[in-house]
């Protein structure tokens, strides 16, 4: 009995959408930002030295 109350609260979980749910863009641009920051950060920290 306990397992299918589960599997039931879990489809529930599943179905049940939040009113406004966040955009996928604004998300994936945001991780792209900072990836595009992190990326300058070390080519700063990179182009003064020498190769060895």
């Amino acid at each position: 009995m306990l397992i299918s109350q589960t599997a039931l609260a879990v489809i529930q979980a599943a179905e049940t959408t939040s009113p406004e749910p966040v955009n996928h863009w604004i998300i994936g641009g945001g991780i792209l930002l900072f990836l595009l920051c992190v990326l300058g950060a070390l080519v700063l920290f990179g182009g003064g030295r020498d190769h060895t």
